[in-house]
């Protein structure tokens, strides 16, 4: 997602669709929800380069964010677009994750999440629909500070395309490398650092 042997490939939706099976038979009932998922990153301009890869879906064409979303939802009925951008080590985003992330839910997308600051960073509910600008790190070693070691895993609970809830999920990485539930007290300063009120996000 995001990348590919060319500009199209780089820009199509990847599609998935779970199949519902019944319960008790295990029988296969019918295809659900079509979640269609897109990526893009910074790195497209090679770190502030003027020459856009082509293989790489670049933040900073939003014209083109609203197309493929527009064109993703030809095939999909819930759009999950992803962003890597930002500052490293902050805790609010910048100017440019505001704008593609806004834009994103504008053209259509239900669902912004992002990544690269390794920390996490705030979260944001613009027209009914969540951003997460940084979910922070989750499986990284960098050991030397007690913000780089804290991530944040979300659960999403839908009704048909309806999304209902987010659930905040604060892990902690622990021996440079393994992640594990966050206790309670660890889970209150994470959502204090974020200025999260509560761990569940409700849409209803």
């Amino acid at each position: 997602v995001g990348t590919g042997q060319n500009f199209e490939e780089a820009h199509e939706a990847q599609v998935i669709s779970p199949h519902l099976s019944s319960p008790t038979s295990g029988e296969e009932l019918k295809e659900g929800v079509k979640f269609g998922f897109l990526a893009y990153s910074y790195s497209a301009r090679n770190d502030g380069g003027n020459t856009a890869d082509q293989q790489i879906a670049t933040i900073s064409d939003l014209n083109q964010l609203k197309i493929d979303i527009q064109q993703a939802k030809d095939r999909s009925e819930v759009i999950i677009v992803s962003m890597h951008a930002g500052i490293e080590y902050v805790r609010d985003p910048n100017q440019e994750q505001t704008d593609f992330a806004h834009a994103a839910i504008d053209a259509g997308a239900d669902i912004v999440i992002g990544h690269h600051p390794h920390w996490i960073q705030t979260i944001e509910v613009y027209k009914e629909k969540p951003i997460f600008y940084s979910l922070g790190n989750f499986i990284f070693d960098q050991s030397w500070s007690v913000d780089t070691t804290e991530g944040l895993a979300v659960r999403f609970t839908f009704r048909g395309k309806e999304l209902r809830q987010a659930e905040l999920l604060p892990i902690i990485i622990e021996n440079n490398c393994c992640p594990r539930p966050a206790t309670e007290t660890e889970t209150q300063n994470i959502l204090k650092k974020i200025n999260a009120t509560s761990s569940v996000i409700s849409f209803e």
